[in-house]
This record gives C-alpha cells, structure tokens and sequence, in this order.
C-alpha cells in the first residue's frame, strides 16, 4: 500500500501493487523503488510512482528480513 497522511492523520489517495505473493518482511526503500520478498520465494521491487512491479528475482526460499540494498559505483541500485 502507498498512502498519504493529511494534517488530522487521515489516511488518502491509497494505493496498491500487484506483487508475486503475500509479503513476508518489511521493505526496503531507494530511489522511489521498494524492494520486498515475499511468499512466492522472490524479491519484488516496486516503482513507488506507478505502483507496477518492475523486477521480480526469484530466491531459494522465501525473505523473511528486509532485504539490503545499496548503489553500486556506477550509480545503479
């Protein structure tokens, strides 16, 4: 889910993504992308603007951490 919160700590503008399964941890964010494994045994990483998933990398079992993300040299996450 992405959401905002007005002045009175009313939630608007929800939104949601279709992710490969139910998420198991917290997600990780960087650069307007959040990055979260889930039950289907992969790792998501969703565009926080368009909500679309743009990447699903599939693990050998299922995340139960937030996953570590960091930029390499080039600039790349």
């Amino acid at each position: 889910y992405k959401f905002d919160i007005n002045d009175d700590g009313v939630l608007t503008n929800m939104k949601t993504a279709e992710v490969s399964g139910e998420s198991t941890c917290s997600p990780a964010i960087l650069d307007g992308k959040a990055y979260l494994g889930t039950n289907a045994k992969k790792i998501d990483v969703v565009d926080l603007t368009t909500m679309k998933t743009e990447l699903s990398i599939t693990t050998p079992g299922y995340p139960q951490s937030t996953p570590t993300v960091s930029k390499s040299s080039s600039g790349r996450s």
